[in-house]
């Protein structure tokens, strides 16, 4: 009768899901599956230069090992023994380089501006007028000094011929005689005249082109100095920084 009553019953419900326990045992498999991805991951490396190999060093810890082929590693003990050689070479040449602070002092004086003050002066176009007008009329008068007394004796000269021919003073002929060798004696003095101005001219010129042709020539002997002071210097200098260098 006991099996009849517990045919009517009602069913015991199924126990709770244990997702703790899962969710620990899925963390537990996907630790262990990062380890072992992880060791896969971190081949040795084998190269005919060099080769890398992984030791595991336990609780997730793991060491590689680089190292050469062997000669590889001889060429590059080598290579570390010539730089020290050149490392040890410049350490005993430093104590033999100039330690002082660079200074321009043991090179030749910079030149200055070419000094003016001894240059010939250039003659203004007042001095050269004045000039000019000195020469004109000292040329003109010792011209005339010359001239003139030759042309009062030939006035003179004329006139005794024309009494001597019957034509006396006062009359037409007389008068037009004398006038005419003074006009001729008036156009010697005009050309005179032309001629001091031309030579007053030429020498005025001429000293104005000596004064500008020594100004220049001095001009030009005073930069050529500046410019042998320069290049002096500029060879000093870099006679200095080559040896610096």
């Amino acid at each position: 009768m006991a099996f009849v009553g517990n045919l009517f019953k009602s069913p015991s419900p199924p126990p709770a899901p244990d997702y703790a326990g899962a969710a620990t045992a899925q963390g537990n498999a996907n630790v262990e599956t990062a380890r072992v991805e992880g060791r896969m991951n971190r081949p040795d490396v084998f190269s005919p230069y060099d080769q890398t190999l992984v030791t595991d060093l336990g609780n997730d810890r793991f060491a590689q090992t680089y190292s050469l082929a062997p000669e590889y590693e001889t060429q590059r003990q080598k290579q570390v023994g010539i730089t020290d050689k050149y490392l040890d070479t410049a350490s005993n040449y430093l104590s033999g380089l100039p330690q002082d602070t660079f200074s321009l002092s043991g090179l030749s004086a910079q030149p200055g501006l070419m000094d003016r003050s001894g240059l010939t002066a250039i003659p203004t176009m007042e001095d050269i007028n004045s000039y000019a007008t000195r020469v004109e009329g000292d040329y003109y008068n010792r011209a005339l000094s010359r001239i003139q007394p030759q042309q009062q004796q030939e006035v003179i000269d004329l006139q005794t011929r024309l009494i001597n021919a019957g034509i006396p003073e006062g009359s037409v002929a007389h008068n037009n005689a004398l006038a005419e060798i003074r006009m001729s004696h008036q156009d010697t003095l005009r050309g005179l005249a032309s001629e001091s101005i031309r030579e007053g001219q030429a020498l005025a010129d001429a000293q104005l082109g000596r004064a500008t042709g020594m100004r220049s020539y001095q001009l030009g002997e005073g930069q050529g100095l500046v410019g042998e002071q320069e290049r002096i210097r500029d060879r000093q200098l870099s006679d200095y920084l080559l040896s610096r260098s």
